[in-house]
């Protein structure tokens, strides 16, 4: 009986594997100020620690759906109630579920990690070691990443940004040097971004609730 309900598991993780093994597919839709988007997204890793030897790591399958919508244009919020010291406001959500299958396929793994050496315990050769309240907390994901609105004043040169957000302090290629704000999980990746279609620094920053405010000083020296 455990070997039947060990391979169903396995062919379960097998065809979702299957239907999800192309990088990034995703949709748009667009109602007036409001749009609607989301994508679906799978990574698969294999660690080969022989030439003739490899095991699955990771098949993280992720979903996210996002929220646009310019909910107060010129002073109006959405064309009913008049708020004439706003210019403008956009409010923005983003939502992030992640399963990754490799902890229902629990693949035997051999006695020594990527870089060749022997873990310190048995309970760290195989995936099914660990109990099933630690694969399934390791396995799944279902989080709120991103929920904030925008604001524009009217009168003064001002925007805020209010809510559940990324503050992105200066930019760089794999160098954060400034860029504070937001801690990192490092759960997904270490602290080198992967190229796009892969997952970036803005999957790698934990969201805060926060306020961010802009002073627009125009044009300087121009």
């Amino acid at each position: 009986m455990i070997r039947v309900h060990q391979i169903c598991r396995r062919t379960i993780a097998a065809v979702v594997l299957a239907l999800l093994s192309t990088s990034v597919a995703s949709a748009t839709m667009k109602y007036g100020p409001l749009e609607l988007s989301g994508n679906l997204q799978s990574q698969n890793i294999i660690r080969h620690p022989d030439i003739d030897e490899y095991h699955f790591v990771q098949q993280r399958n992720t979903f996210r759906a996002r929220v646009d919508w310019n909910w107060l244009e010129k002073g109006k919020w959405i064309d009913r109630i008049d708020l004439p010291f706003i210019e403008s406001s956009k409010f923005f959500l983003l939502y992030r579920g992640v399963y990754d299958s490799i902890y229902d396929y629990e693949p035997t793994l051999r006695e020594r990690d990527f870089r060749g050496r022997k873990p310190k315990r048995a309970a760290e050769r195989d995936l099914n070691d660990l109990s099933k309240g630690k694969r399934d907390a390791l396995k799944f994901e279902n989080q709120l990443r991103e929920a904030y609105a925008d604001i524009r004043l009217a009168d003064i040169p001002v925007s805020f940004r209010l809510g559940k957000q990324q503050i992105i302090w200066g930019e760089a290629d794999d160098f954060r040097m400034l860029d504070r704000a937001n801690p990192l999980d490092t759960s997904w990746h270490y602290i080198m971004e992967i190229p796009p279609p892969s997952f970036g620094w803005d999957d790698l920053r934990i969201p805060l609730w926060m306020v961010k405010g802009l002073w627009d000083i125009g044009n300087v020296g121009g």
